[in-house]
């Protein structure tokens, strides 16, 4: 049965949105929200402000081009750490320290022996489902290579607007604990640097060498977080650990102004 034109845009005229195709709020999404509104409040924002501008802020926001239909887990960047493990194995690379094609399945050099070392709970097809959707790997024959050192997500796909519901969860749980942390307990470390006059023409090299830096930087703490997590007693109590980097432009209308340093 064709849908009219009319019920299809009432929900529109009437200023409401249309949320039968849409997910309801999944553990991370609640958590994620809960955390951004400690945020606001703590700032000292009124609550009957922040509860309307949310409002007009969700009406507003473009509606997805795709529809989710898994949760959002803590998990979903758990394979990237096959890429970095990837490129540190001699059996992985070829001479000139370059990632080689290897089989899906089988015994080491593979895939799927990869996806067991990076996380031994982390199924070799979600792994793959990730990888390919995002075209981290391209077939070559048979086999797989990477196509890229990191896991690159589409613009305006699901599995980009997952990666930032969880980046955001990560850094509003570093504001939390940050704004709630004992004098003598050790802080979560949170830095900024900024320039107000940074010329635009400047930006795309400034990106491009930012992302070589930042690679260069996660893939060590990558490895070394890796390492003592393989270390450590199995009775020792674990906690996700994350560490970020992100670039951010606010395209003011200062010409100049005075250049800060580090803040935290």
């Amino acid at each position: 049965m064709k849908r009219s034109a009319r019920g299809t845009t009432a929900g529109r005229a009437n200023g409401k949105h249309n949320d039968a195709s849409r997910r309801p709020l999944d553990p991370m999404g609640r958590d994620t929200v809960n955390r951004f509104a400690g945020t606001m409040k703590r700032a000292g924002y009124s609550n009957r402000e922040l509860i309307t501008h949310f409002r007009r802020a969700v009406a507003r926001a473009p509606r997805p081009r795709t529809a989710g239909v898994t949760q959002t887990k803590n998990e979903f960047h758990d394979a990237s750490h096959v890429l970095t493990l990837w490129e540190s194995d001699p059996d992985c690379v070829d001479e000139d320290g370059q990632p080689i094609a290897l089989p899906i399945r089988g015994p080491a050099p593979s895939v799927e022996a990869l996806v067991k070392r990076a996380r031994p709970n982390l199924s070799l097809e979600d792994a793959l489902d990730l990888f390919l959707r995002t075209h981290t790997l391209r077939k070559v024959g048979r086999k797989l290579i990477p196509t890229d050192e990191s896991v690159i997500h589409t613009p305006q796909s699901r599995t980009l607007s997952t990666h930032h519901v969880i980046v955001l969860n990560q850094l509003l749980r570093n504001f939390e604990f940050n704004s709630q942390v004992r004098r003598l307990t050790p802080r979560w470390t949170q830095r900024v640097v900024e320039c107000p006059d940074f010329p635009l023409d400047a930006l795309p090299m400034l990106i491009a060498e930012f992302a070589k830096r930042a690679n260069r930087f996660l893939k060590s703490y990558d490895h070394s977080m890796a390492r003592t997590a393989h270390k450590a007693r199995p009775a020792t109590k674990r906690a996700r650990t994350a560490i970020n980097l992100f670039l951010s432009v606010n395209a003011g209308t200062r010409k100049h102004g005075k250049r800060s340093g580090p803040q935290r």
